[in-house]
């Protein structure tokens, strides 16, 4: 029963939404835009979390070893889900940048100033780690949890008295600050290195799945 459930939610999703991946498109965070034909702002749950997720994007008070300011993981298991927030950040996003400017030029704030205090606010500061979009390539999420943590895991070329299976880490400033992901982001990926919260938009049918979003 559990299974039709889901299964049953899942088609009224793909009925509600018309996805299309524009190949011409520039990428969000790595990914390509996907548009929906839904209002984001239809969902409170959606909308709460957007302006929490800007505001960290505004406001980074907390932060992780060496000052680097927290990251955000963002459970949902729907793919459609992941689209709508996607649009649904890339909109409040644009609005807050464009308030927070127009404040900080009325403070005569230089523009080099407004540039390095928003940064932060960028839809490309935020990705996905999910299947379609990546194609099921182990290597591209990697490179994916590498540029939300800031650490890059490098092999060392084989040297005398080295082994060849050596690895090194080399810390960089991180390229993303909030990741949305379904199952494939707890699937053994070290993404607890940058995240400070975790955010679930849904419940997992099994215990176990839960247990591996947040282990």
């Amino acid at each position: 029963l559990f299974e039709l459930c889901h299964r049953c939610d899942a088609l009224k999703f793909k009925a509600m939404l018309e996805l299309c991946l524009r190949e011409n498109e520039p990428l969000i965070g790595g990914a390509r835009k996907r548009y929906v034909s839904v209002d984001p702002y239809a969902s409170p749950k959606f909308v709460r979390l957007g302006e929490m997720l800007v505001d960290s994007l505004v406001d980074p008070a907390e932060t992780i070893v060496g000052g680097v300011a927290c990251g955000h993981l963002v459970f949902i298991e729907s793919i459609e889900s992941h689209a709508i927030l996607l649009v649904l950040l890339r909109r409040m996003i644009e609005a807050r940048r464009t308030k927070e400017e127009t404040v900080l030029r009325a403070a005569g704030v230089p523009a080099d100033e407004i540039r390095r205090r928003l940064y932060r606010l960028d839809i490309n500061r935020v990705t996905v780690l999910n299947s379609p979009v990546w194609g099921g390539d182990p290597n591209r999420y990697q490179m994916v949890v590498e540029g939300f943590n800031g650490v890059v895991r490098m092999r060392q070329t084989a040297t005398a008295g080295a082994c060849a299976t050596d690895v090194q880490e080399v810390v960089r400033a991180p390229a993303y600050d909030i990741l949305i992901a379904n199952r494939v982001g707890s699937e053994g990926w070290d993404i607890q290195t940058r995240t400070c919260y975790i955010h679930m938009l849904d419940l997992p049918w099994e215990p176990a799945t839960f247990i591996q979003r947040i282990g």
